[in-house]
């Protein structure tokens, strides 16, 4: 999501956000630039990979717990795994993975357009 603020958001008005590490946030930004270069969601992926992430966002807010494994003051940082399955997962951010894949092609593609050059 970093990366398509930072590459694409620009063209659009759109700030890239270094600061947070909020999903819930950086995704609002995403929707905010998809918005304004006009894009369309015929299947809906946007809803789906939204739903993804806010999933993720409810269990660690501050995307904190993926990326150390105390927190600053040195107390192990609670994960919360009841029922996890791991095949599922791989292909859930598989599929996130390839939205936003797309959607950096297609954004780039619409940048290079006359209407989106600098």
């Amino acid at each position: 999501m970093k990366y398509l603020l930072e590459t694409c958001g620009p063209t659009v008005g759109v700030k890239p956000n270094w600061r947070s590490h909020d999903l819930a946030k950086l995704w609002k930004s995403v929707l905010e630039l998809l918005d304004r270069y006009g894009t369309f969601d015929p299947d809906e992926a946007d809803s789906i990979v939204g739903t993804v992430i806010l999933e993720f966002s409810k269990i660690d807010p501050a995307s904190y717990t993926y990326r150390y494994p105390v927190d600053r003051n040195g107390k192990l940082v609670p994960v919360a795994l009841n029922n996890l399955h791991l095949p599922t997962l791989a292909e859930v951010m598989n599929g996130v993975s390839a939205y936003f894949d797309g959607c950096d092609g297609y954004l780039d593609n619409l940048r290079g357009a006359s209407d989106y050059d600098e």
